[in-house]
């Protein structure tokens, strides 16, 4: 079977994205289906073999509609290449799957925006999309909720595809982390905090506000580290350097090392270097589920989640599996940081409880999932 994979991200850039399309198309190849991989043309982005580049919107219909897929699998978001996307497969005869990660309008509009025109243009192709496609895919139970609620979906057409972990390729490995702590010149009794993923929209100068001027980061001797993707635009450039300033301004910069573009083979290396994974989020962020939580997992890492209390299925899971603490506000997350450093056993346990929880998120069986769905709508074809 033919399968193109849209998507607005690919190797060699990184990220959440990257890695849950990297996936899909492994898996895909190893069971024995073609895999074009789609993605716009960026200058820093170069050629990788497997990966096919467009410049505009026209160009990618036009792959799609010549490629004589079976199958077009669209990643969200943003929702606008998905909705061209969706016209491009339909006149082509290929099934179309969206693979809803996140609420697309609701991100554009969050923090008090007015529904403008663009808005409401982006409000009505997620509609559209999300209405009319062969099957949608969901990150968490909130997501696939909420598409139910506000849209008109068969609940026959939607279930939720998670992101899951690869056990294989994360994991802890106390030789390699003790190897990266020397590489980057970080002491073998400091408390070392990681976070992994991207600046925007995450609130990170926050997390250094709460533990960096109170002074907290120096009486507990904590070190960080910033595992950070970066694709070589001027807005991440921007985003760098303001980070980089509120690093000095919080009086973190020495403590601090920055990696970017990890590649995901050795993030399991800078994770055993680490003793706490972060987790970020900006107060509207009700709905994502982190890849890098599932992680974290992995290599054993405790989390320190600083997410809002709406996030019911992210601050469950931390809950129900006790892999960690959730704080919604900076002060608390702070409080029960400390709590947790100075509490040795209580961080065997919930490492403990990281590598279990861990072994039940296999990002394989979601791509095994995610092949099932797409052969049963294409009729089966091999």
């Amino acid at each position: 079977m033919r399968i193109c994979i849209l998507t607005p991200y690919a190797e060699p850039e990184k990220g959440a994205c990257v890695i849950r399309v990297d996936s899909f198309a492994e898996h895909f190849k190893e069971k024995g289906h073609f895999v074009q991989v789609l993605a716009p043309r960026r200058a820093a982005a170069g050629n990788v073999m497997g990966i096919k580049r467009y410049s505009g919107l026209l160009e990618m219909m036009e792959i799609i509609y010549g490629g004589k897929f079976d199958a077009v699998l669209g990643t969200s978001p943003p929702m606008t290449h998905n909705f061209f996307a969706l016209l491009a497969a339909r006149a082509s005869g290929a099934k179309f799957i969206i693979d809803a990660k996140d609420p697309f309008t609701y991100m554009y509009t969050h923090g008090g925006k007015t529904m403008g025109p663009k808005a409401f243009l982006y409000s009505l192709l997620e509609k559209i999309t999300l209405e009319n496609p062969d099957f949608v895919l969901t990150l968490n139970p909130y997501n696939m909720r909420k598409i139910l609620e506000n849209y008109i979906v068969a609940g026959e057409k939607i279930t939720v595809a998670m992101n899951g972990t690869d056990t294989k390729a994360v994991k802890r490995d106390a030789k390699a982390g003790l190897a990266i702590r020397k590489r980057l010149g970080l002491g073998q009794g400091q408390k070392v905090l990681i976070y992994s993923g991207c600046l925007g929209g995450k609130d990170l100068g926050g997390f250094a506000e709460a533990i960096g001027k109170s002074g907290f980061a120096e009486k507990h001797d904590i070190a960080l580290i910033f595992m950070l993707t970066f694709d070589g635009t001027e807005h991440a450039a921007a985003e760098f350097e303001r980070f980089g300033a509120k690093l000095v301004e919080t009086g973190l910069k020495e403590r601090s090392r920055i990696v970017r573009n990890v590649s995901y083979e050795e993030v399991g290396k800078y994770f055993s270097a680490a003793d706490v994974g972060v987790n970020s989020m900006e107060g509207y962020d009700t709905y994502c589920f982190p890849v890098k939580v599932m992680d974290y997992l992995a290599a054993g890492l405790p989390v320190a989640s600083k997410s809002p209390g709406g996030n019911e299925d992210l601050n469950s899971f931390i809950d129900s599996h006790k892999v960690g603490f959730h704080a919604s506000d900076w002060a608390g997350f702070a409080e029960k940081l400390r709590q947790l450093l100075e509490n040795p056993s209580l961080m065997k346990r919930f490492s403990a409880n990281a590598t279990k929880a861990a072994n039940e998120l296999s990002r394989e069986k979601t791509s095994e999932k995610v092949l099932r769905i797409i052969l049963e709508i294409c009729g089966n074809k091999n």
